[in-house]
């Protein structure tokens, strides 16, 4: 337990934040009041972090956030309790509804100090405690967790469809993280941010999500659209990624116009271990044929350039929406995958890998597939693939051209292999699973039968 800080301290903290006094309402006169506050916590969390050091926990899961955050520092003139829920990632207030031991209520609010060991079963209680449904400033509000310095891992998801995330939270996230000609390393703000996972229910902010690539230390990042409704409210300039970027582990669902950051993202973070991306169509007017031959045609040119810059990547899980099979009849493609010589596990279509015009003659019979394997990396041990079909493609042929790959002399690693087979014309779904132990000479194979005959 750390000691109690002179009350003189706290009064300078206090001093130095100088937030409101009231309750905050997000409405238009409080416009402000708002920014004062953003701001002030930007610029204020640095100075906590090196004047109160508690200790804090490392993680946070919410759903929404009901002001409690905003509500306690405003309302609470107290500055134990205003550390205490700033530098903590537990949002621990009245509203929420639960049966919590008086004892440790009070130790929540008398000490900002004091270190509060929840038990697992009550912190899961505060976790889904949180109201499931958030209001436009919730949204807000939550994403300024981002801004504790010494959280390590932040999950949450919201389900607001009405309008995007407010300009002034948006600056002061993209203007905490920084950097100046004379520190290009070092951002303005203190983040020990290593893992952040985002479930976007709202209008998609073309480059919100670049605002979190600047977290100098996020090393797992995953940012789900769950709207189809796209805005481009900044411009790409105004939010410029770094030149290097610390990701690990990065997994986004995004709208395939959003290729170009993409691209630039994965070219810039060489410690890039795992790479799971879904593109989808979006509606702002572009060309979706544009945008999908921008990212088909780059993406196989930063993969190779990824196997010199990030050996390290082990998993590529690829996913274009597909649009059926009058959408494109080109050879556009990802191409050679054979430089990535440390991958492990492979998920791609055979459409995104040879092409939509030679998966069109494959599927008339017109073609093989014999050297498919030199676009792959020897060290592949998973795959899968898929294929899309439609009524008339024969399915036995398709199979065993593909299980060429099973006979193959280089991809002597393989233990696994799922040909999925999408047949557009009754949009079903099945999976063809093929698999090996290590010690084994032969495969386990599936009956060779017509998985989408009329009898089906």
């Amino acid at each position: 337990m750390i000691p109690e800080l002179p009350e003189e301290i706290l009064h300078e903290i206090f001093l130095y934040l100088q937030p409101p006094t009231y309750t905050i309402r997000w409405e238009d006169e409080d416009r402000n009041s708002r920014q004062m506050t953003l701001v002030a916590i930007a610029r204020c969390s640095k100075a906590f972090c090196r004047i109160v050091r508690p200790i804090l926990y490392e993680n946070i899961y919410t759903s929404t956030f009901d002001n409690h955050f905003f509500r306690t520092i405003c309302e609470d003139p107290s500055l134990g309790l205003l550390v205490h829920n700033f530098q903590n990632e537990r949002i621990y207030v009245d509203p929420v509804k639960l049966s919590i031991p008086p004892e440790i209520r009070e130790k929540a609010v008398v000490s900002a100090q004091s270190r509060l060991a929840l038990p697992d079963p009550l912190r899961q209680q505060l976790i889904y405690g949180l109201d499931s449904e958030s209001s436009n400033d919730d949204v807000d509000d939550a994403l300024l967790l981002v801004l504790l310095p010494n959280l390590r891992s932040l999950n949450m998801e919201w389900y607001n469809d009405e309008r995007a995330v407010s300009t002034e939270t948006f600056e002061v996230i993209s203007q905490a993280y920084e950097t100046s000609e004379t520190s290009p390393s070092t951002p303005r703000h203190f983040s020990k941010l290593q893992s952040l996972k985002i479930r976007d229910g709202g209008y998609f902010d073309m480059y919100l999500p670049l605002v979190f690539l600047r977290i100098p230390n996020l090393a797992k990042f995953t940012y789900n659209q769950l709207n189809e409704e796209v805005i481009e409210k900044w411009a790409p300039q105004y939010v410029p990624i770094p030149e290097v970027l610390s990701i690990q582990h990065l997994d986004v669902d995004f709208p395939i116009s959003f290729a170009g950051p993409i691209l630039t993202t994965i070219s810039r973070s060489p410690s890039l271990r795992s790479l799971k991306l879904f593109l989808n169509s979006d509606f702002l007017g572009s060309s979706i044929d544009d945008d999908e031959l921008f990212f088909l045609s780059n993406f196989g040119r930063v993969m190779r350039a990824v196997g010199d810059t990030a050996p390290q990547l082990e998993t590529l899980d690829l996913r274009v929406e597909h649009r059926g099979f009058t959408f494109d009849n080109s050879n556009r493609c990802i191409g050679s995958l054979q430089e990535l010589w440390n991958l492990r596990e492979l998920r791609v279509s055979l459409d995104d890998l040879i092409g939509r015009e030679r998966t069109k003659d494959l599927r008339r019979g017109l073609i093989n597939l014999s050297g498919l394997d030199a676009q792959l990396p020897d060290s592949l041990e998973a795959l899968v693939i898929n294929v899309y079909i439609d009524g008339w493609s024969p399915t036995p042929y398709i199979l065993d051209q593909i299980e060429l790959l099973l006979s193959s002399s280089s991809l002597t690693k393989l233990r696994k292999m799922t040909v999925g087979l999408c047949n557009l014309a009754s949009y079903d779904n099945k999976d063809v699973h093929y698999s090996k132990d290590a010690d084994d000479a032969e495969w386990t194979m599936p009956n060779a039968v017509d998985l989408f005959s009329p009898d089906d």
